[in-house]
């Protein structure tokens, strides 16, 4: 989670720029985007982290020590 944070704060102000200044520069009529759009999307992707890590750590803490033993 430490990883994917730093990931989302050296990505948010990245996004911005591209979009503001490179992407939609040459459209004349656009909506701004603002950092709390983009700060939402990061913290969609921390969410499904989240949900992706919590399902995998319940996944294992459910399986019998035994029978992982006893196939190895």
């Amino acid at each position: 989670m430490i990883l994917l944070s730093i990931a989302c704060a050296i990505a948010i102000p990245g996004a911005y720029y591209a979009f503001d200044q490179v992407i939609f520069a040459s459209i004349t009529y656009r909506a701004p985007i603002g950092f709390f759009d983009l700060f939402t999307g990061a913290l969609i992707v921390l969410a499904v982290a989240i949900l992706a890590i919590s399902s995998q750590t319940l996944r294992v803490a459910r399986v019998n020590p035994s029978t992982t033993l006893r196939s190895e």
